[in-house]
């Protein structure tokens, strides 16, 4: 007799991981934010130069898949709808290796506490940016493609199609009778 897995099972299984974080991009960054240092030559001004490190992970939820998402059509061959890479809400700046390189205050200015709270904010979108640019969300998505085929392959399938929206149901199965 021929064995079919009942998609349901593996979409369970696959739920259980949840997220499928597939590439992480790291990043340094120099961020320099000034206040008032045109006026009265600097001395009413703030200057600060920060370094910052952070990383930007991206992949797939897999708790967004349905049972419908995967449709076995044969022994061999599966159909598999996966969800858009994306960029995973982590807190993106290590704050171990980040830092404040330079900090000036002019004569008469004194220090305000939201300018590295600010410049921290901007480091981190400036990372982000930088991750999309690189192609980050790209890379997650044909690196969670390249996993899920070999998932697939480990449960014994020899082709894996992956398809743009839910599959269409499969047609029923017939195995050949053998003769003789």
């Amino acid at each position: 007799p021929v064995i079919l897995p009942d998609p349901i099972t593996i979409v369970n299984e696959v739920n259980d991981l949840a997220r499928l974080e597939t590439v992480s991009m790291s990043f340094d960054k120099v961020i320099t934010a000034e206040r008032n240092t045109d006026t009265l030559w600097g001395a009413l001004g703030e200057s600060l130069i920060f370094v910052a490190h952070g990383t930007v992970v991206a992949g797939i939820d897999l708790a967004q898949m349905q049972p419908t998402d995967v449709v076995v059509v044969d022994p061999d061959t599966v159909m598999v709808y996966m969800p858009s890479a994306e960029v995973f809400a982590l807190p993106v700046l290590d704050n171990s290796r980040s830092y404040v390189a330079d900090r000036d205050t002019g004569l008469f200015a004194s220090s305000d506490p939201q300018l590295e709270t600010q410049v921290r904010q901007a480091a981190e979108a400036e990372i982000i940016a930088a991750a999309y640019e690189a192609g980050i969300v790209e890379t997650a998505q044909a690196n969670a493609e390249a996993y899920m085929i070999t998932f697939m392959s480990n449960l014994g399938f020899t082709e894996v199609i992956f398809t743009d929206g839910p599959p269409p149901p499969a047609p029923p199965y017939v195995p050949a009778v053998p003769k003789g």
